[in-house]
């Protein structure tokens, strides 16, 4: 393959044009990555931010693309009967007796809630709000089956943004609905015994769960 300098000499500009069009894109992609990293902003939001500008709009869409964090699991209540596990997610999701999120404060909502399923979202609290590019919001769901005397849950999270990296924050997502008093969790219906079968799920840190 020719060297540069033995190209024909309108080669030559075309190459020195894209080289520094390239060059100014990885500047101003550095730049988004650097200003929330200069001012204290979370791995999410620096991410976030740095591939927001990176990428192109239409990979909004591609969820599968690994682009979007995420964590999916299987859960089993060895002891809990479906109708209780789901009774306590949603008590939990709607707040009921002061219950709050132990995970920055986040805010959760339902959007669907019938019997075996439950969907809603959550929006992150403090430590995830405008000073680092937030607040984010991530989508939660939630399927129920008998298994035996007790009941097993496929659980999924996942950001609505451009996020790679979450710092266990749709692990938490869902950790957080049926955690028992063992692991520090605040209760409203049910202390549920379990265990976790993590699927896809790159952070998964128990311990920073509960921060409040």
């Amino acid at each position: 393959m020719p060297g540069f300098a033995s190209q024909p000499r309108g080669r030559q500009f075309g190459v020195l044009l894209v080289t520094s069009a390239t060059l100014l894109q990885c500047l101003q992609v550095c730049r988004t990555f650097m200003w929330p990293l200069q001012h204290g902003s979370s791995r999410r939001s620096l991410l976030s931010a740095g591939l927001t500008a990176a990428v192109a709009p239409e990979v909004h869409a591609a969820r599968g693309a690994g682009l979007f964090a995420s964590c999916s699991m299987e859960v089993a209540f060895p002891s809990a009967s479906c109708s209780a596990v789901q009774a306590e997610v949603e008590a939990r999701a709607r707040g009921d007796k002061g219950w709050y999120d132990p995970h920055n404060q986040g805010s959760y909502s339902l959007s669907r809630a019938s019997p075996g399923k439950v969907e809603g979202s959550r929006v992150t609290g403090f430590m995830g709000g405008p000073e680092v590019g937030g607040p984010f919001t991530d989508k939660w769901s939630m399927s129920f089956s008998d298994r035996g005397a007790g009941c097993a849950i496929r659980a999924q999270s996942q950001a609505t943004g451009l996020s790679m990296l979450d710092d266990s924050t749709n692990y938490c997502n869902l950790h957080n609905l049926y955690c028992g008093k063992v692991d520090g969790c605040t209760t409203v219906k049910h202390d549920l015994a379990y265990s976790e079968t993590l699927r896809q799920c790159n952070e998964h840190e128990k311990s920073v769960c509960v921060t409040v």
